[in-house]
């Protein structure tokens, strides 16, 4: 993976630091870190509409999107 790169989740990433993010949601590979990789989602809005996460995952909570 690198950055640029389309992945989705091949699990729920849920966290007490994280935002909720269900399993095969799409997202752009923002950063590569030692902890992991910095992806942004575009997740539905609480009152419609929608909104922007980034989390930090683990490198096998992803996968390329092909």
């Amino acid at each position: 993976m690198k950055i640029g790169d389309p992945v989705v989740t091949n699990t729920d990433i849920e966290s007490w630091t994280k935002p909720f993010v269900p399993q095969n949601t799409e997202g752009i590979v923002t950063e590569m870190s030692l902890w992991g990789v910095v992806v942004s989602f575009t997740l539905p809005g609480v009152l419609g509409g929608t909104r922007q996460v980034t989390v930090v995952v683990a490198r096998d909570q992803v996968e390329p999107l092909n």
